[in-house]
């Protein structure tokens, strides 16, 4: 492989894996924030939140876990179409290398923030 296809293949690669971990995560914790904060409404209690089997099937948790994944769906693709629009304009005024770095940023910071907030869940209650 020449050292060109080498500059487009790490980055994309690198795109795919950060958004493949992007979603299970953020879904990991978005569950585990409602059970957490909803005990009372949910009848689960901390100690089982972690508990698939029973956070799983318990029909406050999903409703509110897909309310908060179809808000989040929405606000992505709304901010998806205008960046599309700016990352064209510097693909096609500065470089399109530039353009394809500007998501891979993006998508590693959203990772490392919500491994963050994951990691230090209790400091935030």
């Amino acid at each position: 492989m020449s050292i060109q296809l080498w500059r487009v293949a790490i980055p994309l690669g690198l795109y795919s894996i950060t958004s493949a971990m992007f979603f299970p995560i953020s879904q990991s914790f978005i569950y585990w924030k409602i059970c957490l904060k909803s005990e009372f409404l949910s009848g689960i209690s901390p100690e089982n939140c972690t508990n698939r089997a029973i956070s799983s099937s318990n029909q406050y948790l999903q409703t509110e876990a897909n309310r908060i994944f179809l808000i989040g769906s929405i606000a992505m693709t709304i901010t998806g179409i205008f960046s599309t629009t700016l990352l064209g304009k510097i693909g096609d005024e500065k470089s399109r290398k530039l353009a394809m770095i500007v998501p891979l940023i993006g998508l590693v910071l959203a990772d490392f923030i919500l491994l963050f907030l994951t990691w230090f869940i209790e400091l935030l209650n």
